[in-house]
């Protein structure tokens, strides 16, 4: 949730004046006030988005400021989110949740464990949150499960249509482009993944490389994030998180997982050759592509030796089950 760029609309307000903008809104949305402060990395920027958090009449604002506050690591972000998960608006309390999930530590996901809601939507992302940072902390407990063969997608060669994979370094994308990458520190290189009409940018995290391979076929982590492609600015946001989760004797499990808790495609990673295979999830609303190629360690980055996307699905394989995307409840 962010406002749209105005780029070079607001260069004659001074940070004081923006500052005014968001308190009492006059001549423009407190969010586009927020956005520029943001852009100019103003001093006190997130006090601002704090105080606001906490007291702003607007929930959708409130809302905003959650967001806001969880693409920025700092402590005190982190005690004015577990604060939002009391408060009134239930989009309040899921992006506060969602929030943690990017930044938050092992007391932040005590209080998610012990958040109870009976909206299903606010329960969808505080699960979502709650399983992200077992990932990032390295926890057995409350990690996604492998999903049925009959869940996964079929892809036939008659139907599909290459995708193409290349390389890219991620300093082309301005020092902002690790921002709102959640439980990652971005590594050197990136895959740019142009499929049909959607550009996508894998990046992996550089946490775990340095640790040495070996940390990936030891403990959960977050291995990467997923970005899309905007339409309308062309700017690359953060899509999903990719989770991997080591299987004793077993090859890696990995999961594409959105914040709200929407499973996109699930893959295996061997530690032995380092070669994986991903499919999508059977839903109508996931993207229906399947990759297959290497890991390159030293390079931190892939290589696809197969990576299509379905004109239409297999004949033979029937539709899913469920008509609302797959998720998973973890308790």
């Amino acid at each position: 949730m962010s406002a749209p760029d105005v780029p070079g609309a607001l260069h004659g307000y001074s940070v004081q004046a923006l500052k005014r903008a968001v308190k009492q809104p006059k001549d423009m949305h407190p969010l586009i006030a927020l956005e520029e402060l943001r852009r100019r990395q103003a001093p006190g920027f997130l006090g601002t988005v704090r105080q606001q958090l906490a007291s702003a009449e607007d929930a959708t604002l409130r809302a905003s400021c959650a967001a806001l506050l969880g693409a920025e690591k700092s402590l005190a972000n982190r005690a004015a989110l577990v604060a939002a998960l009391q408060d009134a608006s239930p989009d309040v309390v899921r992006r506060a949740a969602e929030a943690l999930g990017r930044i938050g530590e092992a007391d932040d996901l005590a209080a998610l464990r012990a958040m109870r809601t009976r909206k299903p939507v606010v329960r969808r992302s505080i699960d979502a949150a709650k399983t992200l940072l077992s990932y990032a902390l390295g926890e057995t407990r409350g990690l996604l499960p492998a999903p049925a063969a009959e869940d996964l997608l079929t892809l036939g060669r008659a139907q599909s249509a290459a995708i193409r994979v290349t390389t890219v370094g991620t300093d082309g994308f301005g020092p902002s482009f690790s921002t709102g990458l959640p439980g990652i520190q971005a590594t050197a290189n990136a895959c740019l993944i142009d499929c049909q009409r959607w550009r996508f940018l894998l990046v992996f995290n550089r946490r775990v490389f340095t640790r040495q391979a070996a940390v990936l076929a030891g403990r959960p982590c977050v291995l990467g994030a997923l970005l899309r492609s905007e339409t309308a600015t062309g700017r690359f946001v953060h899509y999903a998180s990719v989770l991997s989760r080591p299987q004793p004797g077993e090859p890696l499990q990995l999961s594409v997982m959105r914040p709200d808790g929407e499973v996109l495609y699930h893959g295996e990673l061997s530690p032995g050759d380092w070669q994986f295979r991903v499919r999508a999830l059977n839903s109508r609303h996931v993207l229906p592509v399947a990759f297959t190629g290497t890991l390159d360690i030293d390079r931190q980055t892939l290589t696809a030796s197969r990576a299509e996307v379905a004109l239409r699905k297999a004949g033979k394989q029937p539709p899913p089950k469920r008509p609302t995307p797959l998720l998973t409840r973890i308790d």
